[in-house]
């Protein structure tokens, strides 16, 4: 099965590419440097007291940033072939990542000179980002694959891959050794002879910097508050992580500097507004630290007063670890700047484990959201597909008996009984479920209510912190007099929906807060005091899903207007919906 890239345009595979072969060598180099570094502290002599790579590696290049953004708050910038071809990577499967790179791409990653990475925050529409991507010797790019959402163009007198795709990248040849990635609107500025903006100031500390680093990032934090903030206020955090809320409010900038393969430092900063700023970090590190210490420390007095000889040695185990770490996270300030780590490999020896280690981790802490961005799509690509079979369901009921079902199935006494989702059970191939249900019976009598827990698996919300033998789903219909279910026990006909199929919603995904046992017949209902109640409770991060009567399901952002949600809510209410 070939690789899949949910979050990536297929151009900016190249880069993703090169990226994680990048972290993959350093992460994998992490064991053998430190072994290396340990060999060389037996080896040193009294007059030797430099850590020195087996193989020499060529005068690192200067940075080429020419191409960052002038208004970037985030540049990246590495030397995988520094890297790759260093002593550090002796143990790792080289020849491997060379193989598989030289097969997708027609490009040597032990060739590549440099990436520099740049983005720019959204602030009058989506985030701008360059990439280059240099080689120490001509490259050709030889993939179809990369270049299939492009066609051949021209830009200020140069030939290049013209992206068709508002996001994904154009690519261009500034010279034979070098490839720079750009969103096509950027690239008209970006490729004339003489640029009106220069070098941004984000890119002059770079610059100031950073030298033979085999990986340097540096964030400006302020530029980005408003959007941190945003996200911050969205997150559901304890009572006693609520001061994290101020961290974005305190940090101006973060500069992380990995080294491997040289004798450069490796350390992780983070500069604070003023020193005040600082020092009101520091405390907050503190607390967190005492409040583990204490959470911890009843667990290790329960454990060491076990019976069980393996529990007490894992109360010895967590007490130890607390006590490591104490010792460990002690963090220096320099006035505004608080260093987290920071190492010397000239320095090296018994303490060479520990910082690869450290550094590995604070590696794998920087992909950590990178992770999560594609688990957090796999699942909303999950949950789209349930919603798409729920409403293929839907529209074959309505296919089959001419009209939409109910909310609800009713008593002749207009009582609810079952879900609409009992009812479309045999049409989503779940005829042996549906006929073990009493149709006659409500939701929780005796026979029905042990059918919750057999909730079929496209009710099943996967991003839902719920156990799904609960039998809650997520997916609702928005009950009310002017929608497609409006609550009555007779299902509405097509040709009632006149403001659209395209334009009517008519499953909506609710929140944990508003979920409901799949075969009780409870839906949405919106309060008109607050419209968005039951939806905005960050099942996905910023919005919610819906499917519309033609099928189709689109993400709505938390931040739409609440006039155009009512819009999209009626069936024939007449009023112009723009998407």
């Amino acid at each position: 099965m070939r690789a899949s890239y949910p979050l990536l345009p297929r151009p900016g595979r190249f880069l993703h590419q090169v990226i994680c072969l990048l972290l993959m060598a350093v992460m994998i180099g992490g064991p053998a440097a430190s072994v290396i570094a340990q060999d060389a502290v037996k080896s040193r002599t009294n007059s030797d007291t430099t850590l020195l790579a087996k193989k020499p590696l060529a005068p690192a290049s200067e940075f080429d940033l020419s191409y960052v953004l002038s208004d970037a708050a985030v540049v990246i910038v590495a030397r995988p072939g520094q890297v790759l071809n260093s002593q550090v990577m002796e143990m790792a499967p080289t020849e491997v990542i060379q193989a598989a790179m030289v097969k997708e791409t027609g490009l040597d990653p032990l060739k590549s000179d440099q990436i520099v990475i740049s983005v720019s925050p959204p602030t009058n529409g989506p985030p701008n980002y360059t990439a280059l991507v240099r080689f120490t010797e001509a490259a050709n790019l030889q993939s179809e694959e990369l270049t299939r959402h492009t066609v051949m163009g021209e830009v200020n007198g140069k030939e290049y891959w013209k992206s068709q795709e508002f996001m994904a990248p154009s690519i261009i040849q500034p010279d034979a050794k070098s490839f720079l990635l750009t969103p096509d609107y950027s690239m008209q500025e970006l490729t004339k002879p003489v640029r009106l903006n220069g070098v941004g100031p984000l890119a002059a500390k770079v610059a100031a910097a950073t030298k033979g680093d085999d990986l340097f990032v540096m964030i400006n934090t302020a530029t980005l508050r408003p959007l941190i903030n945003m996200g911050m206020a969205q997150a559901d955090l304890p009572p006693e992580l609520e001061d994290l809320r101020k961290l974005p409010d305190l940090i101006s900038q973060i500069e992380l500097r990995v080294n491997f393969s040289n004798q450069s430092l490796t350390n992780f900063i983070i500069t604070a507004n003023d020193e005040d700023a600082a020092e009101e970090l520091l405390a907050m590190v503190e607390s967190k630290k005492e409040m583990i210490r204490q959470k911890a420390q009843g667990e290790i007095v329960r454990a060491l007063a076990s019976d069980d000889p393996v529990e007490q040695a894992g109360g010895r185990y967590q007490q130890r670890m607390l006590k490591k770490m104490d010792e460990s996270i002690q963090f220096a300030q320099e006035g505004a700047r608080i260093i987290l780590f920071e190492v010397d490999p000239s320095k090296a020896g018994a303490n060479a484990q520990l910082t690869y280690v450290a550094t590995t981790g604070i590696l794998v802490a920087l992909l950590l959201p990178a992770v999560q961005a594609a688990r957090e799509a796999a699942r909303r690509n999950q949950s789209m597909n349930n919603l798409k079979q729920i409403m293929l369901a839907l529209l074959n009921y309505e296919a089959t008996h001419g009209h939409f079902p109910p909310n609800a199935i009713y008593n002749d006494e207009g009582k609810a009984l079952l879900s609409w989702r009992v009812m479309i059970l045999p049409f989503l191939e779940e005829q042996a479920l549906y006929d073990r249900f009493n149709l006659d019976e409500p939701w929780d009598s005796e026979n029905n209510k042990r059918l919750i827990e057999q909730m079929p698996a496209v009710f099943s919300e996967p991003s839902a912190p719920l156990d799904p033998k609960e039998g809650k789903t997520h997916y609702l219909l928005p009950v009310a007099e002017d929608s497609i279910f409006d609550g009555s026990a007779e299902g509405m006909r097509l040709r009632r929906i006149t403001d659209g199929l395209s334009n009517t919603i008519a499953v909506l995904q609710v929140d944990s807060t508003a979920a409901v046992e799949w075969t009780k017949p409870a839906d949405w209902k919106m309060n008109p005091q607050n419209v968005l109640g039951g939806l905005d409770g960050a099942v996905h991060p910023m919005g919610f899903l819906s499917a519309f009567a033609d099928g189709s399901v689109q993400f709505i952002s938390s931040d739409i207007d609440l006039g155009m949600f009512k819009a999209m809510l009626t069936k024939d209410g007449g009023e112009v919906v723009n998407r």
